[in-house]
């Protein structure tokens, strides 16, 4: 085996411009970068690197990397859609296959079946996915105009609606009971926008039940329109006026919980506020129509408009701590919320049952897994001293995150060993990076 100096390698790399499309790539300290083919990492600290730079693998010093981010793969992975939390905040995606008071059976696309001993969990959170977009435009100039007797003086350019002085159009979507709705605006001038959503889109000036967005320069306002009075009442509202915004532009998200009659706002991807639909009958359409209220010679845009689906159990549910760590606790998807014993988690048609002991019942009540949004289990005594943290973190394309103590490579898989669940081995393919503290590192020192 060949082994090349850092200082020499580095200095061959900086005179080459070689390099592979598909490529690990180390980090090292002081800023340095390698790609190549990473070949090995054994437990001895020793890493090796196949470049063709060189006409045999290159080997470093592993208290010489920080971190190794590893080719992605060919097929993207699809993450599952239950997240489980360890006792020392590392997170694994999978499913779970079942429950006992000694331990918790999880299925991973990675590593297979692990059995996980109960003081080992922290949390679980279920229905863990992505946002899936069912629209994303505008589309072409007749995307918002075909065939609505509505809609005028919207023009279509540069993947944007824009117009010169008041304009309308309209659409109507299959809206579910939760979505997401985005779009960023542009204007040249001064705003002066009003979008409405969850709108019946009805031909005639009665009032309807529908929500208003409105932005100009008194500020920015949703508000609710009723069919019944009192017409108009406000859900919430920012002192955001368009001269805040010197690049005359503003993305805006509205996260719509129609199940629970709650509105969230974000602006230019972060959280403003939260609002309540006042009103017990919520908007039930799915029309949406964009407004320019601007004066003539005045140039307004709408572009970037999606339409996103959103479970806000899971984002409303994941900040939360546990109520009560002598207890294990349940929050169902309806925010009941139970604290006692899970007893189990056992296979049934057509979801899994969970068995959960209260202190107020006799029995214990029998939960689908449709129902439960968040578990919380029993943590151990918390006044014992920490354990000292491990010298890697590995993470895996589909979001779960793996502590180690001490990791190998071959070509095609990983042997770790996790601070709680003892070995694990991974599919290579699997990891995404691997993050290494030589100040944490159990190895011994490679001279």
């Amino acid at each position: 085996m060949q082994t090349i100096k850092l200082t020499h390698l580095l200095l061959l790399l900086s005179s080459c411009a070689i390099h592979s499309l598909a490529a690990d790539e180390v980090s090292l300290i002081g800023d340095s970068h390698l790609t190549g083919i990473l070949s090995s990492l054994s437990e001895s600290g020793t890493l090796e690197l196949s470049s063709p730079l060189a006409p045999e693998p290159i080997s470093l010093k592993l208290n010489q990397v920080t971190q190794l981010n590893f080719t992605p793969p060919s097929e993207p992975h699809q993450a599952p859609s239950t997240r489980l939390e360890l006792a020392n905040g590392d997170l694994l995606m999978g499913s779970v296959e079942s429950l006992d008071l000694q331990s918790l059976i999880l299925q991973t696309p990675e590593a297979g079946p692990l059995s996980l001993p109960r003081h080992a969990l922290k949390s679980l959170q279920f229905r863990i996915h992505e946002p899936e977009t069912f629209y994303n435009g505008p589309l072409d100039g007749n995307d918002w105009s075909q065939n609505n007797p509505s809609s005028k003086n919207w023009y279509f350019n540069d993947q944007a609606l824009f117009s010169d002085g008041p304009a309308t159009s309209s659409k109507v979507f299959d809206l579910p009971e939760r979505f997401t709705f985005k779009f960023t605006l542009k204007w040249e001038f001064t705003a002066n926008f009003l979008i409405t959503f969850a709108d019946p889109l009805t031909q005639t000036p009665d009032p309807v039940n529908r929500y208003l967005f409105i932005f100009n320069g008194a500020g920015l306002e949703i508000k609710r329109e009723a069919a019944s009075p009192p017409r108009f009442q406000t859900i919430l509202t920012r002192s955001r006026i368009p001269d805040q915004y010197p690049s005359k532009t503003l993305d805006v998200e509205i996260r719509v919980d129609r199940r629970n009659s709650r509105l969230y706002l974000y602006l230019n991807g972060q959280p403003e506020v939260t609002g309540i639909d006042p009103l017990p009958q919520v908007p039930t359409s799915g029309g949406i129509t964009l407004v320019n209220r601007a004066q003539a010679g005045s140039r307004q845009e709408i572009r970037a408009i999606q339409l996103l689906t959103f479970d806000n159990t899971a984002s409303r549910h994941l900040a939360e701590k546990s109520p009560n760590t002598t207890l294990d606790s349940l929050i169902t998807r309806e925010d009941d919320r139970f604290s006692g014993q899970l007893l189990s988690i056992r296979p049934s048609a057509p979801a899994k049952i969970f068995s959960f002991k209260t202190a107020f019942q006799d029995l214990p009540l029998a939960i689908s897994e449709e129902d439960v949004s968040t578990l919380f289990f029993t943590q151990p005594d918390t006044t014992a001293p920490p354990a000292p943290p491990s010298p890697y973190l590995i993470h895996l394309w589909d979001m779960s995150t793996l502590s180690a103590d001490s990791c190998s490579f071959t070509t095609e898989q990983v042997t770790l060993s996790h601070p709680l669940l003892g070995p694990i081995t991974l599919r290579r393919t699997s990891i995404s990076s691997l993050e290494h503290h030589p100040t944490k590192t159990l190895n011994p020192p490679v001279e």
